[in-house]
């Protein structure tokens, strides 16, 4: 088997960091199938690839596993429906560990916004110049595009013309440092953004500059498996065992943050992320630039 990966653009580690992280994930998982199986089982680790190769990959059997992001799994399953998650990645929110985490909409604490309801007033005066300006990061991330842009929508703020400016910054840190430095009044990004943002060199009062104004719970990061249901059950039973270990936890830690563990899953824990492609509109190949 072979399993696909997407470049860290979140939580400030190195490529070789990352493909270290993969490369014990599933080394540890070929272990645990062989366990199981009773015969020998190799997964191969793919060089790391873009979002929108590795949805295309996962959907024309080029790879058989792949740490993914929520959106892609879903654009690959609308290609190819035997695409489904066989695990999903496990998170502490509020305290308690669990199979979702969020995304939020946050701003700068001098904006004077405190709240969503501030911030759709402002967005409803009738001269343009006058609204804020929304930062998101890249337009196939879940929590740092696509949940919170539909969220506004469905509160009717659609983004790309409520807004005074709408930009993309590539990525969650580029949106934090925009609202830290007041040159976008709203962010998009995942639950832990302004806490990454707090650790870095020169931004330790970010936790004091920066308040949340919404959240959106979305189901978390999946493993997506392109293999008969048979081969599934047994990828999800070797890693829901694999990552109680502390080696695999720190690797899942690397690659996609602040995950402890791993669950089954099903393809209807996603049917948040579904409604927001379809609520806002945008045609694949121009959510996968």
């Amino acid at each position: 088997m072979r399993i696909s990966y997407y470049p860290d653009i979140t939580q400030h580690r190195t490529p070789e960091e990352v493909r270290t992280a993969v490369v014990t994930f599933a080394e540890a998982l070929a272990r645990q199938m062989t366990q199981l199986r009773g015969s020998d089982v190799a997964i191969d680790v793919l060089p790391v690839v873009s979002v929108a190769e590795q949805t295309a990959m996962i959907a024309e059997g080029r790879c058989e596993i792949a740490l993914i992001k929520p959106s892609s799994y879903v654009l690959a399953h609308r290609r190819n429906a035997r695409v489904l998650p066989a695990a999903v990645a496990l998170r502490v929110i509020d305290g308690t560990p669990g199979d979702r985490y969020f995304a939020q909409l946050y701003c700068h604490v001098d904006s004077g916004f405190r709240s969503l309801d501030d911030v759709a007033a402002r967005c409803r005066l009738p001269e343009p110049k006058d609204r804020p300006s929304i930062g998101f990061g890249d337009p196939f991330s879940t929590a740092n595009f696509l949940v919170p842009a539909a969220h506004l929508a469905d509160k009717g703020l659609f983004p790309f013309t409520r807004f005074r400016r709408s930009e993309y910054f590539g990525g969650h840190d580029g949106v934090v440092r925009a609202v830290y430095a007041r040159s976008v009044d709203i962010g998009a990004g995942h639950d832990g953004v302004i806490v990454d943002l707090a650790r870095q060199p020169g931004f330790a009062d970010a936790a004091e500059k920066l308040i949340r104004l919404d959240r959106v719970f979305i189901h978390s990061d999946p493993v997506a498996v392109l293999v008969d249901d048979a081969t599934r059950a047994q990828l999800t039973e070797s890693m829901v065992t694999i990552a109680a270990r502390p080696e695999i936890k720190h690797a899942l830690d690397v690659f996609w943050g602040a995950v402890v563990g791993l669950a089954p899953t099903t393809h209807e824990n996603y049917a948040s992320v579904e409604h927001a492609i379809t609520r806002l509109g945008i045609p694949e190949n121009d959510l996968l630039v």
